[in-house]
């Protein structure tokens, strides 16, 4: 990673990712919580996500690449980013839809879902 940021850098280019450590999740497609514990579904937990946010950030920090991390889903993510632009990265992120829920609010038929 830190030589494609390097040549990112170099090329005066954006590099995008889609943050998923993927020796963190047990089963993708559901963010691990509430919701997943009631359908019996671990998914996919923040850290899969906060890990490589961490590691980008600091690389971008490293080297002047600038990232874009692509529908951020997680609070501490969101507070890796922040902090990553306060000591200079060129670094933002983005979030779809479905990723603003309230994370005290079920906001979809859970028997919907079991079927």
């Amino acid at each position: 990673m830190l030589k494609a940021m390097e040549e990112a850098a170099r090329l005066d280019t954006v590099i995008s990712f889609h943050e998923e450590d993927k020796s963190f999740i047990r089963e993708n497609g559901i963010n691990h919580g509430a919701v997943s514990d009631q359908l019996g579904i671990y998914g996919s937990p923040s850290l899969a996500e906060d890990s490589l946010v961490a590691r980008d950030c600091m690389i971008a920090l490293e080297t002047g690449a600038r990232i874009d991390v692509q529908h951020i889903s997680s609070g501490y993510s969101v507070e890796l980013v922040r902090l990553a632009k306060k000591l200079g990265a060129d670094v933002w992120a983005e979030v779809t839809l479905i990723t603003l829920r309230s994370p005290r609010k079920q906001c979809w038929n859970t028997e919907l879902l079991r079927r």
